[in-house]
C-alpha cells in the first residue's frame, strides 16, 4: 500500500504523469513457515481447511500462509482522460505511520494504525463518517485482534 500512496504523491507533485506501483511477497519459505509457526500465527486446522483463517470467528487460530504479487498503473487524471483510459478509482488520500513497538505485534492501544488512518483522512480532506469501505487486515490471530478494536 505504501507504494501506491508514494506513487500518487509523485504524480500529485507533478514529478511524473504515470507511475507503476506494486509489490510481491513470498513467505512460504522454510524461514517464513518456521517463524510464523514459532509465533503461533499459523492456523493448525490442516484437516479442516474451511475452518482455517477465519479472522472474525471466535474460534480463530491463525492464518494460512500464501504468496502473492500485484501491480497497478497510476496516472494523472487529465493525462488518462486525454488518452481515453478507463478510470477505475482515484487515490484521494494517503497516510502512514511507524510505531516501532515490536517486530511482530502492534501496541495494544492501536496508536500506530489510528495515526495512519488519521493521516489518510487529513490528506484526503475527509472525516471518518464519509468512509464507505474499510479493507481490514484480518490475520485470524488472537494477538492481532485487540489493537484493531479501537472505536
Amino acid at each position: 500500500m505504501h507504494n501506491i500512496g508514494h506513487a500518487a504523491r509523485i504524480i500529485a507533485y507533478n514529478d511524473a504523469d504515470v507511475m507503476l506501483a506494486g509489490g510481491a511477497e513470498k513467505a512460504s519459505t522454510p524461514l517464513g513457515v518456521g517463524g510464523f509457526g514459532a509465533a503461533r500465527a499459523l492456523s493448525t486446522r490442516n484437516d479442516d481447511p474451511q475452518a482455517a483463517s477465519r479472522p472474525w470467528d471466535k474460534d480463530r487460530d491463525g492464518f494460512v500462509l500464501g504468496d502473492g504479487a500485484g501491480m497497478m498503473v497510476l496516472e494523472e487524471y487529465e493525462h488518462a482522460k486525454k488518452r481515453g483510459a478507463k478510470i477505475y478509482a482515484e487515490v484521494v488520500g494517503f497516510g502512514m505511520s511507524s510505531d516501532a513497538y515490536h517486530m511482530t505485534s502492534p501496541p495494544e492501544n492501536g496508536a500506530g494504525a489510528a495515526l495512519a488512518m488519521a493521516n489518510a483522512l487529513s490528506d484526503a480532506g475527509l472525516n471518518a463518517g464519509q468512509i464507505d469501505y474499510i479493507n481490514a487486515h484480518g490475520t485470524s490471530t488472537r494477538q492481532a485482534t485487540k489493537p484493531r478494536q479501537r472505536r
